[in-house]
């Protein structure tokens, strides 16, 4: 019976695309017997070749007239070559010719007032577009991946243009934005990589393209809302705003003038050929994602405002060879630096209070991990914040030691490790890896040595530790070839473990042997 359900819930949303009123010359219509109008749907079969919508039909003596066309109508019609629109078509729905790979062209006529989001998306083979004089929105994704796509013309009727409308459109070279459009999403151009001119209208009232600089800026805030590769930054900028360069693929290099403050997320996301890029001191944020994949970039210097290294916004940046975390960083968030695989060295700044889990994962070749106060590097934690009270317990990778297994205190590799006396505590996984240590002294303050501390610290063989009373989390010294301590929890704690892992051996042949007894 699930099964059955099962099929069932599959097939009942084919079956509702599929289902249409009369289908007239190898066309489907739905069709509204109180307004007399038809509307062009999906048929039971792709639709191929050249299509030619008329603007009416005939059912049982009733004349219809074709209004529309609906949502996923011509959806994976892959030998769809053209279609012809009748001037009576008034709106076009959502996805409506999504991935028809083999349409060349297509004219919008200026009856059409509305379009659906994505409706050419995917329609890889398009090489000219007509828009409708009538059109007020270019809706989300309009002509997203688009790739042939080389020049489109905005009406002045257009006010707003959505989020990725032109994404993808590889061999777009150049936009002109009307004086109508005021309002205008993020990633408009993102990975359009052939992109080298971009034109706000002069009389536009909210966008300009001060100075020639080929980029979109809201005027009255200084923010950069999209650019390409040849964008010039003028040096009023206040901002650049989210996914504003976008899988610019061609964009080499690019300094950031003074007096802009953010940076924002998923920025330069992609920009696959950037290997140099200035920052100023006056930027205080940069959002996530905002490198990701900035596979060439070979450094980077982080302002010294910046409080939060944001998830992901360094990840796959596999040509950077080190990186600074300023004193003023407080957090470096999940899988910041992930896939980093070049990293050599990093340096934390003594302000970092929490990494969160992977936040170095995949930092193969990492050699060095250089602080300048030890008491603070103590006092990390690896995991996140609490969520509703609960504390969701981060991993070793986020410690950059797991990989580097050396730890410098200003400039001098540690190798007998002394905790100062101010740590009353040593974290989850705080030593993790650090295989450079060869003894290491505990100062009585310290109260609890958190799980995994000091895990793998394989070259660690000497302990001075106090006799009172101290809490010790598991695996907290797992790895380490200690031969000499004074610790007598210590040693009973390895002792006690010894015995518990033979025990639950012996029981488990024991088990075995009454098991399989012949």
């Amino acid at each position: 019976m699930k099964q059955i359900l099962t099929l069932l819930l599959a097939i009942i949303p084919l079956l509702s695309w599929a289902i249409h009123d009369i289908e007239v010359g190898r066309i489907a219509y739905n069709l509204n017997e109180k307004t007399r109008e038809a509307e062009v749907t999906h048929g039971y079969y792709d639709y191929v070749g050249d299509v030619v919508i008329p603007s009416s039909i005939k059912c049982e003596g009733i004349t219809y007239t074709v209004t529309s066309i609906a949502d996923k109508a011509f959806i994976y019609s892959e030998s769809l070559s053209s279609v012809t629109i009748p001037k009576s078509v008034t709106h076009i729905g959502e996805y409506a010719f999504e991935d028809c790979t083999m349409l060349t062209s297509i004219t919008i006529p200026n009856s059409v007032t509305s379009i659906g989001i994505g409706s050419f998306h995917g329609c890889r083979n398009l090489i000219s577009v007509r828009i409708s004089n009538s059109l007020t929105s270019i809706s989300d994704g309009l002509f997203a991946g688009c790739s042939k796509l080389s020049s489109i013309t905005i009406p002045n009727s257009v006010t707003s243009i959505g989020f990725g409308s032109f994404s993808g459109c590889e061999s777009l070279i150049s936009i002109f934005i009307p004086k109508s459009v005021v309002s205008i999403n993020i990633a408009i151009f993102a990975g359009c990589s052939s992109l080298s001119s971009i034109i706000v209208d002069p009389r536009n009232p909210i966008y300009d393209s001060r100075e020639g600089c080929n980029a979109i800026i809201e005027t009255s805030t200084g923010k950069l809302i999209a650019g390409c590769n040849y964008t010039k930054l003028p040096n009023s900028l206040t901002s650049i705003g989210d996914m504003a360069f976008s899988f610019c693929k061609e964009l080499s290099s690019l300094d950031i003038p003074d007096g802009v403050t953010s940076i924002g997320a998923e920025a330069f996301q992609g920009c696959k050929n950037l290997t140099h890029i200035t920052i100023p001191n006056s930027v205080s944020t940069i959002g996530p994602q905002a490198f990701q994949g900035c596979n060439s970039l070979l450094s980077i210097d982080i302002p010294s405002k910046v409080t939060t290294i944001r998830y992901y916004t360094f990840d796959r940046c596999t040509s950077l060879t080190s990186v600074i975390i300023p004193n003023t960083a407080i957090k470096i968030e999940e899988h910041a630096f992930d896939s980093c695989c070049s990293m050599e060295s990093v340096t934390i700044g003594n302000k970092v209070q929490t990494i969160e889990l992977c936040a170095f994962i995949d930092c193969t070749r990492l050699k060095a991990v250089y602080i300048t106060d030890l008491s603070a590097w103590c006092s990390i934690n690896y995991c996140r914040d609490l969520i509703k009270n609960r504390i969701v317990t981060g991993d070793e990778t986020g410690n950059p030691l797991y990989y580097a297994h050396h730890l410098y205190l200003n400039g001098e590799e540690i190798k007998a490790l002394v905790i100062p006396d101010d740590v009353s505590s040593i974290g989850d996984f705080t030593f993790y890896g650090g295989s450079g240590f060869t003894s290491l002294v505990i100062p009585k303050n310290v109260t609890n040595i958190g799980q995994r501390a000091f895990y793998g610290c394989r070259g660690l063989t000497a302990i001075e530790m106090p006799n009172t009373g101290i809490s010790i989390g598991p695996y907290a010294f797992h790895g380490a070839a200690i031969k000499k301590n004074n610790n007598k929890y210590l040693k009973q704690g390895l002792i006690c473990l010894a015995s518990l892992t033979l025990l639950l051996l012996l029981g488990r042949l024991l088990f075995l042997k009454i098991r399989f007894k012949p």
